[in-house]
């Protein structure tokens, strides 16, 4: 009669079911700490912004800058951003989480799309940085497009997501021309407007290289839900993220905005390239 070999165990689930345990604690106590840093400093801004008019973004900076260690983003950057003003910043798009990351080491305002002022919670955050909302397919885009205009024209600085949309971060979409459509009439001998092009990579997840399967652990792309995106960042582990300043060059340098769009192209192209060979590590 021939033994019967034993079955091999079926794995425990207990080491994965802990480290579910503590993603959601970790989770559950950044999101209080998320309605602490709310509870403190939106008030703070909303009185700051009217007693500290010379410098109108230091609360917000200090709010992102502490939102984006409370959820473990580490923020590295490249090159020097533009000391000019006006400047407008061009970058590529990753995320909602883009604006934190950039707001950590930038004093600047955002040109955002009109949809993001009704959300809530976040829609008020939005016009709270000064966000200019543009609608992008519609015949009041005109209206947006001047309100960038005014914007850049009395000296504010500016942060564009050319793409018009967000991606996985793995290659940059054509710029769309049509949204540097204010640049050419923003610039004035009082206040000749810089652009700078910006590249935004996430690098790292949980201290590891980031690879294809984790990149949506930071990007928010096509069909993904933003709250349920945002519920795996609270819990996630951290992130690195590296922003690369291009040499600004002025407006005026460019004949045609598409001109523009396409210089930036190719220098936010170029830093993605740079990030991932060897050198770039």
């Amino acid at each position: 009669m021939t033994a019967q070999r034993p079955s091999p165990a079926a794995p425990s689930t207990q080491p994965f079911r802990l480290a579910e345990a503590l993603a959601t604690a970790r989770g559950v106590m950044r999101v209080l700490a998320f309605v602490g840093l709310l509870v403190v400093l939106v008030p703070l801004h909303i009185v700051w912004r009217v007693v500290g008019r010379n410098r109108p973004f230091l609360v917000v900076r200090l709010f992102h800058r502490a939102f984006t260690r409370l959820i473990g983003i580490d923020v590295r950057t490249r090159g020097e951003p533009s000391p000019s003003r006006p400047t407008l910043f061009v970058a590529n798009h990753l995320s909602y989480l883009d604006v934190p990351v950039l707001a950590t080491v930038l004093e600047t305002a955002f040109v955002a799309k009109s949809e993001i002022a009704s959300w809530p919670l976040f829609g008020l955050l939005a016009r709270l940085q000064n966000s200019v909302f543009i609608e992008r397919r519609t015949v009041k885009a005109r209206v947006g497009y001047e309100a960038v205009r005014r914007a850049l024209g009395r000296g504010q600085n500016l942060v564009l997501f050319a793409e018009g949309t967000s991606t996985d971060g793995r290659s940059v979409l054509p710029l769309k021309s049509s949204l540097l459509a204010a640049v050419s009439d923003s610039t004035t001998d009082e206040h000749p407007l810089t652009v700078q092009p910006i590249t935004l990579t996430c690098t790292h997840v949980a201290g590891l290289p980031v690879g294809r399967a984790w990149r949506h652990r930071y990007a928010w792309y096509g069909d993904m839900t933003f709250l349920p995106h945002l519920w795996k960042v609270f819990r996630g582990e951290g992130l690195g993220v590296e922003v690369v300043f291009h040499p600004p060059f002025t407006a005026s340098a460019c004949p045609h905005r598409k001109d523009i769009a396409a210089r930036c192209h190719r220098a936010i192209v170029g830093g993605l390239l740079v990030q991932r060979s060897p050198r770039g590590k």
